[in-house]
């Protein structure tokens, strides 16, 4: 298990607060406002769970869901958002990130027309 990432940021004169841990096996960051979650996005990694590099793989993969997050959040993805779950699923195959939160918020938007 790696340990995690946080940090506060200031967008549109809020404060936000980003984690991102290791919750074997899957990652998982949430974007937090005055204690509340505002979103969460979990990927799953147990298909690499005992492969030689896992842990390296993982590391990265953290990183990189972290700043993914962060560049939402300041794109403001999430201001309107009252909680946004994401769950990166094996059969999603291979979606970045950006397309699996961009596909979760356009079923979103449908079910609101709806």
């Amino acid at each position: 298990m790696i340990v995690g990432f946080n940090e506060n940021v200031l967008h549109s004169g809020k404060m936000y607060h980003i984690q991102t841990e290791d919750a074997e096996p899957k990652i998982v960051t949430h974007i937090f406002h005055g204690g509340n979650i505002v979103a969460t996005v979990s990927v799953s990694y147990s298909d690499i769970i005992g492969s030689e590099h896992a842990e390296k793989v993982v590391k990265e993969i953290m990183v990189e869901q972290q700043k993914t997050m962060l560049q939402n959040l300041k794109n403001g993805m999430f201001d309107k958002a009252k909680e946004v779950v994401i769950e990166k699923k094996e059969d999603d195959g291979d979606k970045s990130l950006d397309e699996v939160i961009l596909d979760f918020l356009a079923a979103s938007l449908e079910h609101e027309d709806e």
